[in-house]
């Protein structure tokens, strides 16, 4: 998977949280309104007109990021009309508004949308209807106030496989071995735990500790002397990520449904280890034992969590981790060491994992 494909991902995600939020059905049997079709708003103390079919109910809030200017009943209202010409609906009735304060994060409209072959003589209302009442509707759409949505912490352990980006030697020199060997090494398993604060609803700060490992041996034929020898070779793998990242969450009216973007910068560290049974010590020294190599990376992740109680969750996810290392030290066997400013080590990874999350 290249790298402008997942980045533009998960900016595709992100400004998608920019739009409106529509929920709920709305029929597809019928065609299309014009753009400058007229469409009637009524409020709910009057009734759907005679003779109108209904063509579903959704709900409008705005998008997390919407900024507040485009967040108003009036803005939100332009939306339903759009959607509600896209099925054929020219008449919305507001069955319930409920506005930004101590009952919610942000404005919320409830209406069934209609199609009435002609319009005459109805009018819609100017202004936003008057505010539903919290309490009678809290159970009809399972709402909790805004106090009791957010926890504040969340602790993560999660565990997961994944896949390194560290590209295979591909030269005429390699043996098919070896090539299937370094494939093998690209393919390991993670663990991972993180830490979150968050200061508002929708964002906080956060710690996160990441570790791809793999494991191979193999054995890798070679000819010495013009003898073919048999040697096995044995090599572990561990890149780790640690650093800090900016977090966002969306939850749904209920708690039961939390998804979660972060993004961070932080260290990236790889350790290398071959053990070689060659059968000569002249190629045992051309091995080298141990490679250790340092740079700054970059994180991506995405997450999706299930509340099992008020603080334990399951979840899932995925992480990107993204770097490049151009200087390594190298240990030998017989335990000097030296510098390696030519080698380049991808130090990207991509991994999928599972886990438990506490929070309160």
């Amino acid at each position: 998977m290249k790298r402008s494909t997942i980045l533009t991902a998960a900016a595709a995600i992100i400004l998608s949280s920019c739009a409106p939020k529509l929920t709920g059905s709305l029929s597809d049997a019928y065609p299309a309104l014009n753009e400058k079709a007229d469409v009637i708003v009524l409020d709910n103390t009057s009734k759907a007109p005679e003779k109108s079919i209904k063509v579903g109910s959704i709900s409008i809030t705005p998008g997390k990021f919407t900024p507040e200017e485009k967040s108003s009943y009036d803005n939100l209202l332009k939306a339903a009309i759009k959607q509600a010409k896209s099925h054929g609906g020219n008449i919305i009735r507001i069955t319930d508004y409920l506005p930004q304060g101590e009952d919610a994060i942000a404005d919320r409209i409830w209406m069934d949308v209609y199609y009435l072959n002609d319009l005459t003589g109805l009018k819609s209302i100017t202004s936003a209807p008057a505010p539903s009442r919290f309490t009678e509707i809290r159970d009809i759409y399972d709402l909790k106030r805004p106090s009791a949505l957010p926890y504040t912490f969340r602790f993560a352990l999660n565990c997961g496989a994944g896949k390194s980006m560290m590209a295979n030697n591909e030269d005429q020199y390699i043996s098919t071995e070896m090539y299937n060997h370094n494939n093998k090494m690209n393919l390991g398993f993670t663990v991972s735990a993180e830490a979150s604060l968050f200061f508002d609803h929708n964002n906080g700060f956060g710690l996160k500790v990441h570790n791809y490992h793999s494991s191979a041996t193999d054995d890798i034929y070679l000819l010495v002397k013009n003898q073919e020898h048999t040697a096995s070779y044995s090599e572990s793998r561990n890149i780790t990520y640690a650093g800090p990242f900016y977090a966002i969450r969306v939850m749904s009216g209920n708690q039961k449904h939390t998804f979660l973007a972060n993004i961070g910068a932080g260290c990236l560290l790889y350790n290398n280890r071959i053990d070689a049974n060659m059968p000569t010590q002249k190629l045992q020294d051309n091995v080298p034992f141990k490679t250790f190599a340092a740079t700054i990376g970059g994180s991506l992740g995405i997450g999706y969590d299930y509340a099992l109680t008020d603080n334990i969750s399951l979840g899932a996810g995925m992480d990107y981790m993204i770097g490049m290392a151009t200087r390594s030290k190298v240990t030998n066997l017989d335990g000097s060491t030296r510098e390696d400013n030519g080698s380049k080590f991808d130090l990207s990874t991509l991994s999928f994992n599972i886990g438990v999350r506490y929070c309160f």
